[in-house]
C-alpha cells in the first residue's frame, strides 16, 4: 500500500508541475528572457545546503492570463522555505514594478510590489540573482534569493526578519 501511495504522489507531482504561459509574455522581452533562461534549471535538485525547485510555465497548453512565467522554492539550510513566482504585469506603474537584467550565465529579476496586504503589509520587494558556471552555462553556481516586506523588515525589534537565502553550488 505504501509503494501504491508513493507511485501516486511522484506521478501527479511530475505533472503538477506544468501549467500554461500567460498571454502577455511574448509582448515583453524581459519575460521571454527570463523564461528562457529558467527553463534550463527547472526540476528538483540540491544546489550546495539547498533543495531547489524551479518551474516554468508550458507555452504548449492553452495560455492563460494570471499564471506566472516561472516559480521559485528555496529550502535554505536554515530549514527557512522561501518562494517566488515570476511574472510581469502588463503594464508598469508605481505600485507594480519589475526589472530584470540578464545575459548567458546571470539572471538578476528585481520586483517590488505597493498593494497592500494584511499579512505582508504595504510593500513587498523581491530578489532574485542566479548564476551559471562560466564554463558551463546549464550548471548553476548560486542562487541568492531574497524577500522584503513592511511587516518582515530586516532586524527589526519585533524580532521579524527579512528572508536571505544563498545557495552555491559546493
Amino acid at each position: 500500500m505504501k509503494l501504491l501511495i508513493c507511485l501516486l504522489v511522484l506521478l501527479t507531482s511530475s505533472t503538477a508541475f506544468t501549467y500554461s504561459c500567460p498571454d502577455r509574455i511574448d509582448k515583453r522581452k524581459q519575460a521571454q528572457a527570463t523564461h528562457q533562461y529558467l527553463e534550463k534549471f527547472k526540476g528538483r535538485y540540491q544546489l550546495g545546503v539547498c533543495q531547489v525547485e524551479i518551474t516554468t510555465c508550458d507555452f504548449s497548453e492553452e495560455s492563460v492570463n494570471g499564471n506566472p512565467i516561472a516559480e521559485v522554492f528555496l529550502l535554505d539550510q536554515y530549514g527557512r522555505e522561501v518562494y517566488l513566482s515570476l511574472e510581469y504585469p502588463e503594464q508598469e506603474s508605481w505600485y507594480l514594478k519589475t526589472k530584470t537584467k540578464w545575459n548567458d550565465v546571470m539572471l538578476n529579476y528585481r520586483k517590488r510590489d505597493r498593494h497592500y496586504e494584511e499579512e505582508l503589509g504595504r510593500t513587498e520587494h523581491y530578489r532574485l540573482e542566479i548564476l551559471s558556471d562560466w564554463n558551463d552555462v546549464n550548471t548553476i553556481d548560486s542562487i541568492h534569493l531574497g524577500v522584503y516586506s513592511t511587516n518582515n523588515q530586516l532586524n527589526q525589534w519585533n524580532g521579524n526578519d527579512s528572508t536571505w537565502s544563498i545557495c552555491e553550488r559546493e
